[in-house]
Order: C-alpha cells, then structure tokens, then sequence
C-alpha cells in the first residue's frame, strides 16, 4: 500500500511483507487466525507501520507550524 503525501510530495510505502511476516509470526505462535487476538494483533501491527512511516511528515510539519506562529508573533 502506498500513501501519498500532499505537503512534500513523497510518498511512504507500508510494505505487505511486513503484513506476511505478522501472518507467518502468528502462524509460528499457533494462533488460530479465527481468533479476536488475531484480529487485534494484526490491526495493532499494521497501525504502527503507518504511524512510523508518518512520524517524519508530521515532525517536519509542526517545525513550519512552529516558524510560522514565530514569525507572526515576532513579525518579519
């Protein structure tokens, strides 16, 4: 899957062999795959793949936030 980003114009992939490698670790740990721990796990796993892929973009964004609210406090 891919996102695209509007402010830089970058784009960050969230990679499916992350997805494969959750799957084939719950498949190890012998979890039944009809199971809500599962279901848990799985949205949990691939929540944080995008926040990390997105951690960048919104630390860039709020140091312009920042420059800007100085600038107009401050003035030019």
């Amino acid at each position: 899957m891919t996102c695209f980003h509007e402010s830089g114009g970058e784009t960050s992939e969230v990679s499916s062999m992350s997805v494969l490698n959750l799957i084939a670790t719950l498949q190890i740990l012998n979890l039944n795959p009809n199971s809500f721990i599962f279901y848990i796990l799985m949205v949990g796993g691939f929540a944080v793949g995008v926040a990390a892929s997105n951690w960048s973009d919104l630390e860039e964004d709020m140091v312009k936030l920042q420059r800007e609210i100085i600038i107009d406090f401050v003035g030019e």
